[in-house]
């Protein structure tokens, strides 16, 4: 006997299943509701049943729904930046292979199949496991929503294969050192700010005057990065990404430096106004792959690989 509504005076209406042995009810009660219930789910009809819900539910929602959702509370947890990576992961390796199937017919077999089809795309180990990471953390939310009531997670990866880090050698970093020195701009001394103090290239490009305090300190708080514009899709006149400047992804990453001592009186020389980037001497800052592709250029003037 189950439980299969209200009768229009409020009281509960029950239908009934009889076999001759439970195991066969059981699955005469299933067959009933697959019958009954589903067409009228799926039509508005009906609403799933209590009993039924963390049982049959998931054959309704497919991973296109779980990515949605998944999507909209990462949207307010983490950094812009993070989510458009997330999502070029999503749109690019997740939704193409399974974007479309059931999340109930997910099993370690075809957790396999999807590891395999990211191997045969030629990705390196190091990206196949930031994609499992975003993976796994849509399965943990289907489990979340009872979607699963458990999920696959697949713990045996490719091993991830060490860059090979070719850092300057003395003679390298003197001749960088020196090179930069008589080039005499805002730009070269930025670089040579950013080489001694270990900055990130986007933090470069984020300095300004009133980053410096009197002591001889440079605070990090700003970094520079290009992103998605969301306006292009409904706006195709729109720019395909923006540049932006924000805080830096982690309050760890929020720090005081102290900045050499020899540089220290190259700062009157090129010193501006407080609102005036270190790099380009005026108000409007420097995209971080135009440094990046400078920067290239230098080293190959300096005639270092």
């Amino acid at each position: 006997m189950v439980k299969k509504g209200r009768k229009p005076d409020g009281t509960i209406q029950y239908w009934y299943v009889y076999a001759s042995k439970y195991s066969e009810a059981k699955k005469k009660e299933k067959l009933h509701f697959l019958r009954y219930y589903i067409p009228r789910i799926l039509y508005g009809i009906l609403p799933v049943p209590i009993a039924y819900q963390k049982i049959y539910l998931p054959i309704y929602n497919s991973f296109d729904q779980l990515i949605e959702e998944w999507e909209n509370l990462a949207a307010h947890r983490v950094r812009e930046s993070s989510y458009q990576y997330y999502d070029t992961i999503i749109e690019q390796h997740i939704r193409p292979f399974c974007g479309s199937c059931k999340i109930s017919a997910l099993n370690k077999e075809e957790i396999l199949l999807y590891q395999q089809y990211l191997t045969d795309k030629n990705l390196s180990t190091s990206y196949i496991h930031t994609i499992f990471i975003v993976w796994n953390s849509l399965l943990e939310l289907a489990k979340e929503q009872q979607y699963l009531s458990e999920y696959p997670i697949v713990s045996h990866l490719p091993d991830k294969s060490s860059k090979e880090i070719h850092p300057f050698t003395m003679d390298e970093w003197e001749k960088l050192t020196n090179y930069l020195l008589h080039q005499n701009t805002n730009f070269s001394f930025g670089l040579l700010l950013g080489m001694y103090i270990g900055l990130r290239v986007g933090e470069i490009c984020g300095l300004t005057w009133n980053d410096f305090d009197d002591n001889g300190n440079i605070t990090i708080h700003r970094t520079v990065y290009r992103t998605k514009n969301k306006y292009h899709i409904d706006d195709p006149m729109q720019p395909k990404t923006i540049l932006k400047i924000g805080s830096p992804k982690t309050s760890s990453f929020c720090r005081t430096i102290p900045i050499p001592h020899f540089l220290l009186s190259y700062i009157p020389q090129y010193r501006l106004s407080s609102d005036y980037y270190i790099l380009t001497g005026t108000t409007v800052c420097m995209e971080p792959i135009s440094v990046q592709r400078a920067f290239q250029k230098i080293l190959s003037n300096c005639h270092i690989p």
